[in-house]
């Protein structure tokens, strides 16, 4: 009798289980996104005139569909938000790249934002003063950001994106790394780094005394719903700091972050 009854509950587990591994397995395949996000950023503490930028991109296998999507996104969008912006893709000695040109940038400065006691109600609407100069009353440089978003219809090799995926180009010296923070992910979680030198161009006039960083960045992720969001990606940076006026190129930093997340495999 009680063997019997050992029986029938191994039985109901096993198929309590199997249901709910089916039931997963079709959550994830219902919900499983692939996409890419692109931004780049520009913080200029002074005016630049005549500017002209070429920027790494994420290319794969000669293309640049993340390019292509900023292109087609700035004559939709960010032309109508921001006048002056030009974007165009443009063939160098070091790959497709961004170009980026304005005849003139101009920094935005704002106020800090203003403590809000316990007694007090959150305002409607948020006092914040802004400058195109620096001053104590607007000491915070709001850094000008443009960015493009495509979904793909595959699965991104996150965990190897070199040579499988769009990444940044250019990259020279590529080398493995330790993690930039001090924190480790969790056991399951075992991402890899590395650091690279890359390229970017840069031309325009401005004071002697102005500092400019810039930030390229493309994010490859996976997601899907099983019981709760999962994902897995890759991230891979440029970053450069320039001071006066330039016209060359400049070389950049590079990180890379891949296999981060959770993977079945």
């Amino acid at each position: 009798m009680i063997i019997s009854v050992i029986f029938v509950v191994l039985i109901v587990f096993s198929i309590v289980v199997t249901l709910i591994y089916l039931e997963s397995t079709d959550q994830k395949e219902e919900t499983y996104m692939s996409n890419y996000h692109y931004e780049v950023t520009i913080k200029a503490d002074k005016p630049l005139n005549n500017a002209t930028l070429y920027l790494p991109l994420p290319v794969f296998e000669n293309r640049s569909i993340v390019g292509e999507e900023m292109v087609s996104k700035a004559s939709n969008d960010i032309y109508s938000n921001s006048p002056g912006w030009n974007f165009s893709l443009v063939h160098t000695e070091y790959g497709t790249m961004l170009e980026i040109t304005n005849k003139k940038i101009v920094p935005t400065y704002h106020s800090l934002p203003e403590p809000i006691s316990e007694d007090e109600e959150v305002p409607m609407k948020k006092n914040i003063t802004e400058s195109n100069e620096y001053s104590e009353e607007t000491p915070v440089l709001r850094p000008i950001r443009f960015t493009a978003g495509l979904t793909v219809n595959q699965s991104l090799n996150t965990k190897y994106p070199l040579g499988n995926e769009s990444v940044l180009v250019p990259k020279n010296n590529l080398s493995t790394t330790e993690p930039a923070n001090m924190v480790s992910p969790p056991e399951h979680i075992d991402p890899e780094y590395y650091e690279y030198e890359s390229r970017l161009f840069a031309q325009y006039n401005t004071s002697e005394l102005t500092g400019v960083d810039i930030s390229v960045e493309v994010t490859g992720t996976n997601e899907w719903w099983a019981g709760g969001w999962r994902f897995n990606s890759f991230q891979d940076t440029v970053t450069a700091r320039m001071n006066g006026t330039q016209n060359g190129w400049i070389t950049a930093k590079g990180n890379m972050v891949t296999g981060d997340g959770i993977y079945d495999d």
